[in-house]
């Protein structure tokens, strides 16, 4: 009999057996002798061992979920396994079960016998229906799949058009990185359906032929396939139709810039390659156009997606890099569509595998260049211009920087027709146009949402799509272009503000009569004012009158609160007010409203260390933005302040807050239509008298005189808690508790400034 050695290494519980090779527990070794099992069988053992880099041992339901997460996708093994397999944490592994082979990563345990393989409950129920279990690596890596097919299962069929589009889509997000084998089956939930899908058939690249058969020799006939995201899919009988179109009969819009574009890719292909960069703001269709110009030129086409070529092993993003470039040369002439382009190339705090792509980018730019390698063009799509390296912004790579902007009244009107001419409807053409008008703000995206959500409202009662419908969905969805800077306004009217007459007319001059008759001021010879500012005692009404406006206008409103804009970072706050003014240029007609702008736009040198303080910073950009080089357009500036003494000079001068309107504490007249409106929300007995209210209100603002009206109707809960009307004497009362808190040093600053104004 041959005596066992000692194994090295620390795994030293356990002892090798010089007739078989096999490496057992050392209290194994004497059945292991004595009881026939040397060498075991290697289809039914009664002992775990380690034989061949493989371990043998039995399949158990792993309990503590607390302390090791255990996947779907995972094999516990012993530490001693992984030492005496060579296992390497994280890696996929064959596991044997019977008759059934399939993948499995190793995940380590410190406390587990070498008796004990661990798996989820999940995998126990459905695919382990024996004891017996065998671990091994592969010896040689599984060959890459280049095409899978699919087929259900069961027979059931499945949705035609957008469902498979986006089932494929799903199907390779998910398994991408994963090894699967010819017969596996892929099981998960989509869209509320169980779905059982076979892989049916796997096609490997061309050069991966004599991998497949080192393979075929090493692990019984049972060939694997690793998914990469180069890896495409399909489901057998649904080949040919899941293909989209993208006419531009189709695309509302974007003529101009689709023609543009079609000019110069065509002239390319007998003067070299050229590069669109495409950006604008999310959802204005810089996907959809490229993808409509790929369709119009018929032309092979590369598509690139920056997440999809990321990696983190050394080299490999940019070969595959260059393999999308290679086929763009073979196939030319081709278009090469490089989505989100800002993922592959950051302008700044790039790490190292960005810069490595980014140099790779630029080679293959200049390797397109010569003239061996006409008609390849390159189109690039981006949210954030400024995050693409610079050095693909030079002419020679992308030598075209094209914006897609927000669309305008004309735009949003054929966007709308194209995309209400797919569905249902009931609407007449001047109500399109009502609804791009009402649209400002919105985005191609936002305009198929609201085709979306008023089709769906209509299907519930089942009529066709009204104007009633899209009104009712236009107020659901909010518009991108000023999604991130939009307040929301309350549902304010000007016959919710007592009176005030004069100066709601001074604000529809400087405010809705340029945007809504430009054609006015035109006629007249004279430029539109370029902005207002209200001040006056607090509690006036002044931000109430700004939401008013934002509710009649029915323009774009944009809020900005004067600390908001402040940042400790040099150069941030004045990035804070460019970006502001170019989203509201962005989405005119726009109303943009500075609350307490004395907070904002001071005196320069009060309060601030001199000119390189930040408040004399904010400021210049301010001026700058007003009226510098880049003209305002179609936006408004409205600003409220409680002392207009300390604002700047130089923003108060003609050309920038043109108008300066005073509202000041309410007189007799709007005290009554402040009283009589929220009176008129209150139970009063017989005995309130609204003109003595108005007599005892003198000097009281006008959120002075609400605050009276809610005292008193706490003084009269005070008395009764089950009183249903407030009385003359609950008011009285309020009026003795609550005095006007307007000083008079500040109402003699609002005289003095009305008097240098005027």
């Amino acid at each position: 009999m041959t005596k066992p050695r000692r194994s090295v290494g620390p795994a030293v519980k356990y002892r090798t057996c010089d007739a078989c090779n096999s490496t057992l527990y050392f209290t194994d070794l004497e059945t292991h002798f004595t009881g026939g099992h040397c060498p075991p069988s290697s289809s039914n053992w009664t002992q775990p061992f380690v034989n061949d880099l493989c371990l043998y041992s039995y399949a158990k339901l792993y309990t503590k979920d607390d302390e090791y997460m255990i996947g779907n996708d995972n094999v516990v093994v012993p530490i001693a396994a992984i030492q005496l397999c060579g296992f390497v944490l994280g890696e996929p592994v064959i596991v044997r079960c019977g008759n059934k082979t399939f993948v499995k990563h190793i995940w380590p345990s410190d406390d587990l016998p070498l008796s004990n393989v661990y798996f989820s409950k999940e995998v126990l129920a459905d695919e382990l229906d024996l004891d017996h279990i065998s671990v091994e690596r592969f010896k040689i890596p599984p060959s890459e799949a280049q095409n899978i097919e699919i087929r259900l299962s069961n027979n059931d069929q499945l949705p035609d058009g957008e469902f498979i589009r986006h089932l494929l889509t799903h199907i390779s997000n998910k398994y991408e990185g994963r090894i699967i084998k010819p017969s596996d089956f892929l099981c998960f939930d989509f869209y509320g359906r169980s779905l059982v899908l076979e892989v049916s058939n796997i096609f490997t690249f061309p050069n991966a032929g004599l991998n497949e058969q080192m393979q075929t020799m090493n692990i019984n006939d049972e060939q694997f396939y690793h998914i990469s995201s180069s890896t495409t899919w399909n489901i057998k009988d649904h080949v040919d139709k899941v293909n989209i179109t993208y006419p531009i009969s189709d695309v509302g819009g974007m003529c101009d810039i689709y023609e543009k574009v079609m000019n110069v890719i065509q002239k390319s292909k007998f003067q070299g390659v050229c590069g669109f960069l495409l950006h604008g703001i999310s959802g204005t269709g810089k996907t959809l156009l490229a993808n409509t110009i790929t369709y119009s030129l018929k032309r092979h086409v590369v598509e690139i997606k920056g997440w999809e070529i990321l990696s983190k092993i050394y080299g490999q993003s940019e070969a595959k890099l260059k393999l999308f470039f290679e086929e763009a040369i073979i196939n030319s002439p081709s278009i090469i569509l490089i989505d989100r382009l800002e993922t592959l190339s950051k302008s700044n705090e790039s790490s190292d595998l960005e810069r490595r792509i980014v140099n790779t980018l630029q080679t293959m730019f200049d390797l397109l260049k010569s003239t061996k390698h006409n008609g390849v063009a390159i189109i690039g799509t981006t949210s954030s211009l400024s995050s693409v390296d610079s050095n693909l912004r030079r002419p020679g790579r992308f030598d075209y920087e094209i914006e897609l902007p927000v669309p305008n009244e004309l735009q949003r009107k054929d966007i709308l027709i194209k995309q209400l001419s797919h569905i249902d409807q009931e609407i007449s053409e001047d109500e399109i146009i009502s609804i791009a008008y009402r649209a400002q703000g919105f985005v191609g995206a936002d305009l198929l949402a609201v085709v979306n959500r008023a089709q769906t409202e209509a299907s519930i009662n089942n009529e066709n799509v009204t104007y009633r419908h899209m009104c009712s969905a236009l107020t659901q969805v909010k518009p991108s272009a000023i999604k991130e800077v939009m307040v929301q306004v309350p549902n304010v009217k000007w016959t919710d503000i007592g009176g005030q007459d004069d100066i709601k007319l001074k604000l529809k001059q400087v405010v809705e009569w340029p945007l809504k008759h430009p054609e006015a001021f035109k006629r007249m010879g004279i430029t539109p004012p370029r902005g207002v500012l209200l001040y006056g005692p607090p509690g006036c009404s002044k931000t109430m009158i700004a939401k008013a406006v934002a509710t009649e206008s029915h323009f774009n409103f944009i809020s900005v609160k004067g600390p908001e804009l402040f940042n400790k970072y040099v150069g941030e706050s004045e990035r804070a007010v460019r970006e502001t003014f170019m989203r509201a240029r962005s989405v005119a007609p726009c109303v943009v409203f500075f609350d307490e702008l004395d907070g904002l736009a001071g005196e320069r040198g009060i309060g601030d260390s001199g000119s390189s303080g930040v408040h004399s910073r904010v400021l210049a950009q301010l001026l700058t933005e007003l009226d510098g080089v880049q003209p305002l357009g179609n936006v408004t500036i409205l600003a409220a302040t409680n002392r207009p003494d300390l604002i700047d000079s130089a923003l108060l001068r003609p050309g920038r807050l043109d108008r300066k309107v005073y509202v000041p504490l309410p007189d007799k007249t709007t005290r009554f239509e402040i009283l009589r409106l929220k009176l008129s929300k209150m139970p009063t007995s017989t005995d309130v008298d609204i003109n003595k209210l108005v007599e005892l209100t003198e000097n009281y603002s006008g959120a002075e005189v609400i605050a009276i009206c809610h005292e008193a109707s706490l003084k009269a809960l005070e008395d009764n808690i089950k009183a249903e009307k407030v009385e003359m004497n609950h008011f009285e009362v309020a009026l003795q508790s609550l005095r006007p808190q307007t000083p008079l040093w500040l109402l003699k600053i609002y005289e003095k400034f009305s008097g240098i104004q005027k």
